[in-house]
């Protein structure tokens, strides 16, 4: 008797299993969803607080740093010394937030630019479109949407989003500083962090988790587990 229960017996026990890893699944995959949320949400206030900071450092330089005041007063008419120390104070920004592709400062008394790899007339520099706009009061002197910057012919033009910000820092009367972040090296930030977090997470060891990034940065790959399992004692020397 007991026996002519048995494949019904054996029907419920494997659909209440079935049912049971459906909704395991299901879990498992809206957590997966939330994370991948919470990772996205985290990134992008990376991003966010980075340009924050390249912000206020602007702001800073252009009210206390003595090369960039002397620069935008010019008071000694074409001083080499004067311009060989803004640019030098550039590449100490560009150093400081490996995220700067370029920066350039417009001098409004005589219309002359001075990046940090060139300098010319405002009539001659290949920013001029995005400059004379810029120029406009009405203009607002923040972040740029995502806009193709071209500083050589040479060597074509990139994406980038540009801070515009006035010197001096409260009248802007005397020029503008614009700072230029190339959107692949936001990419490269978002994807440094993306790994880092998804590597703690698997092995929870800072030591192996920095080995691993540099070793997927380098080869340009995507994190996998597999990708680690695959090295018995983690990334090497001869890896990176």
């Amino acid at each position: 008797m007991l026996f002519s229960y048995m494949p019904i017996f054996i029907v419920v026990i494997t659909f209440t299993f079935f049912v049971f890893f459906q909704i395991l699944s299901e879990q498992s995959r809206k957590e997966a969803l939330n994370a991948n949320k919470m990772l996205s949400l985290q990134a992008m206030r990376l991003i966010d607080t980075s340009l924050k900071a390249i912000d206020n450092m602007i702001m800073s330089e252009t009210i206390n740093n003595k090369q960039l005041i002397d620069f935008f007063n010019n008071e000694e008419k074409n001083n080499i010394f004067i311009n060989i120390s803004a640019v030098k104070k550039m590449q100490d920004m560009i150093s400081y937030y490996p995220m700067i592709d370029s920066i350039y400062f417009v001098r409004y008394e005589d219309n002359f630019v001075l990046s940090n790899a060139t300098s010319d007339q405002l009539s001659n520099y290949r920013d001029e479109p995005f400059i004379k706009k810029a120029m406009d009061p009405l203009s607002p002197k923040q972040w740029s949407g995502i806009r193709s910057f071209e500083q050589f012919s040479t060597k074509g033009s990139k994406p980038v989003v540009s801070l515009v910000r006035g010197a001096p820092f409260i009248t802007g009367k005397k020029g503008m500083i614009v700072v230029n972040v190339a959107t692949d090296r936001c990419r490269t930030v978002l994807l440094t962090y993306t790994i880092q977090k998804q590597a703690l997470s698997v092995f929870g060891t800072p030591r192996e988790m920095i080995c691993l990034v540099t070793c997927i940065l380098k080869n340009n790959q995507r994190f996998s587990p597999i990708m680690y399992r695959a090295i018995p004692d983690g990334p090497t020397k001869a890896d990176l």
